[in-house]
């Protein structure tokens, strides 16, 4: 399968997942520039590796020292740390990291640089149940 450019938007803020430079990870204004693009390329085992168009960084999962995992955009690797995996649910589609499949992409996290922090957080329920779903 052919890789594909995708812009990945919450459900709970209706921004758009961006990285830079200058600012990280973080969801921001949806603005289709190449911060917010992400090179999708699925490998054969049905995981995905997600390549920002602007940075080059891929999207990982990290365990901070303090014990909690934490998104990240790094070198990318062929790793479990820089995979996920995608189901979809009502509304969009949810990113599993390989490396905690408990864990989902969570979009709603405090307000930094202009837009919000980025967070692995449970994957259903809790106060904002679409903050895990992207579309």
């Amino acid at each position: 399968m052919a890789d594909s450019v995708q812009t990945f938007r919450n459900r709970e803020t209706n921004l758009c997942l961006d990285d830079s430079n200058e600012h990280g990870l973080r969801t921001f204004h949806c603005n289709g520039l190449n911060y917010q693009k992400w090179n999708v390329h699925r490998w054969n085992d049905g995981t995905l590796q997600l390549r920002n168009i602007h940075t080059g960084g891929c999207l990982g999962a990290y365990k901070h020292p303090n014990g909690t995992w934490v998104p990240e955009v790094g070198t990318c690797r062929a790793s479990q740390a820089y995979s996920w995996y995608s189901r979809r649910v009502s509304g969009g589609i949810r990113l599993y990291s390989e490396v905690i499949d408990t864990r989902c992409l969570w979009g709603d996290g405090h307000y930094v640089a202009g837009g919000r922090a980025v967070h692995l957080n449970g994957c259903i329920g809790g106060y904002e149940p679409y903050a895990t779903i992207w579309f």
